[in-house]
């Protein structure tokens, strides 16, 4: 099951009504990937009524983008079965609590709620015992910006706990953190953050998401990615980095470290 919308609402209210009529005659499904760019192209938004929870119990790949309604990203993470969930991937996912009568609209890379998005993987946490692929990409932040700290640091948290209950069966994993174009600082030219020695999503990884990852065993790792990150000075920057996680995960697996992320999130 595949839905994306980047568009706008009035090119795809008619799909969505169409969606939600094919979604109660499906049956088996095995993967869940969907994503949307903007609030209101999330299908939950339409008063159609939630998902029927059994939809998800055979599923073992989930691949959540973007932005989406609470209900529905947690209907969907409750009611998989995690002994089975063989793939998972948070895409630059950004959740937002449900609204009544509000048209306003949020765009990928604004200010994030983090607290809407705590608890999302509680439900997965310490279950899913035959998970081979972690794919974990988020918008990243070079400088403080206002927002919750507590939550924000909580959300690093639950993803360094997650990481840790899922490292015996672990073969691929990813991580990145991406800063919105909107959100570059002037020093950085737009493209850059050689400017900045050490940057503010740079100090949240190494708190949380790090020791998640060298503290532990990784017996099946094969390929481990790790993009937007730099160590710190204590670390020896990015070489110091690399030394540090081979030093940790052996000559076994693959190990990519780069302190620029795969793409900006233009969005």
């Amino acid at each position: 099951m595949h839905w994306h919308r980047l568009g706008d609402w009035g090119e795809v209210k008619a799909s969505h009504d169409a969606l939600w009529q094919a979604m109660n005659l499906l049956t088996n499904v095995k993967e869940v990937d969907i994503g949307f760019k903007r609030e209101h192209l999330s299908p939950v938004s339409i008063q159609n009524g939630p998902f029927p929870s059994d939809l998800f119990r055979f599923v073992t790949s989930v691949s959540l983008v973007g932005l989406m309604q609470h209900s529905l990203a947690t209907t969907i993470l409750s009611n998989v079965s995690p002994a089975t969930l063989k793939h998972l991937c948070f895409d630059m996912l950004q959740v937002f609590k449900d609204r009544t009568g509000d048209s306003h609209q949020i765009r990928l890379g604004g200010i994030i709620d983090y607290s809407a998005t705590l608890g999302l993987l509680t439900p997965l946490k310490n279950r899913c015992t035959a998970l081979r692929s972690l794919t974990l990409r988020r918008i990243g932040h070079y400088v403080k910006r206002p927002g919750n700290e507590a939550a924000h640091d909580a959300y690093y948290a639950e993803w360094g706990s997650f990481i840790r209950s899922v490292q015996a069966t672990v073969e691929n994993f990813t991580f990145e953190q991406a800063p919105s174009v909107q959100f570059l600082p002037e020093s950085s030219g737009g493209s850059s953050s050689q400017a900045l020695p050490f940057r503010y999503m740079d100090d949240k990884f190494c708190r949380f998401v790090l020791p998640a990852i060298v503290e532990e065993n990784w017996p099946c790792l094969a390929t481990l990615e790790l993009l937007g990150v730099r160590g710190s000075k204590l670390q020896g920057g990015t070489a110091g980095l690399e030394t540090l996680l081979r030093t940790a995960l052996g000559e076994k697996p693959r190990i990519v470290v780069q302190e620029i992320a795969f793409y900006v999130a233009n969005m």
